[in-house]
Order: C-alpha cells, then sequence, then structure tokens
C-alpha cells in the first residue's frame, strides 16, 4: 500500500510539472505570436509614412499625383521611394498590403491593412485620402 501511494504521488508531481510546461509553451507561442503581429503592423504604418512622403515629392515635382500605371512603375516611383515596391505584409485580414486610387490628379487615396489595430487605425483595411 504504501508502494502505491509513493507511485502515485509520483505521477502526479509528472503530471503537474508536465501541465505547467505545457502552460509555459503556450503562454511564449502567444507571446512571439503577438509580437510578430505588432511588428507587421509597424512595419505596414512605416510603409504608409514613406508612401506618403514619396507621393509628396512626385507632386512636389509633377504638380499632380502619379497615376496608377504610374504608381505601379518601379522606374518612376524608385525616383521617389526607394525600395519600391515597398514589402508587402501578409496576415490573416490582409492578402496585400496597399491599394493605390487617384480619383483627380490633385488627390489619391492610400487604402491600408493593418495586421492589428493601431495608431488610431483599426485592424483591417484603411484609407487615407489626400487632396490638394
Amino acid at each position: 500500500m504504501l508502494n502505491l501511494s509513493l507511485n502515485s504521488r509520483k505521477l502526479w508531481q509528472v503530471l503537474t510539472v508536465l501541465i505547467a510546461a505545457v502552460i509555459l509553451f503556450w503562454v511564449i507561442l502567444a507571446a512571439v505570436g503577438s509580437g510578430r503581429t505588432k511588428s507587421k503592423t509597424e512595419l505596414v504604418l512605416k510603409n504608409v509614412e514613406s508612401i506618403n512622403t514619396a507621393l509628396e515629392y512626385f507632386y512636389s515635382d509633377q504638380d499632380r499625383f502619379p497615376s496608377v500605371l504610374e504608381f505601379g512603375n518601379a522606374n518612376i516611383m524608385e525616383v521617389y521611394l526607394d525600395p519600391f515596391p515597398p514589402a508587402e505584409v501578409v496576415s490573416d485580414n490582409c492578402s496585400q498590403s496597399f491599394e493605390y486610387k487617384r480619383p483627380k490628379i490633385n488627390s489619391y487615396e492610400l487604402s491600408f491593412c493593418l495586421p492589428k489595430e493601431a495608431d488610431g487605425f483599426n485592424e483591417g483595411w484603411n484609407k487615407k485620402t489626400v487632396t490638394k
């Protein structure tokens, strides 16, 4: 009887350690995933700022914003933004990072997709519209 009690105590200790290890492993994985999502979000926001700056330089030079075709042309846009195109950041919500539209020569819309809400922007698609 003493032997059975000793074995069940060892089994309980092993199970307790195993459960604690699984919980710790899960917490670490969740933290790493959250950190990756935050990094992706920060990269998209940094790229949005770079694209906005590049579009302002283009406007300064040309007195208009680039057409959609010009915006998609690396030979034209690399003058204003290097590297072009900016890195795509794919996540569960976003199959692409950016979409550029120019409704008029003096305005543009830059839509961008964030993996996580940040800086007043929502998770998923957001839009920045600029008119001169």
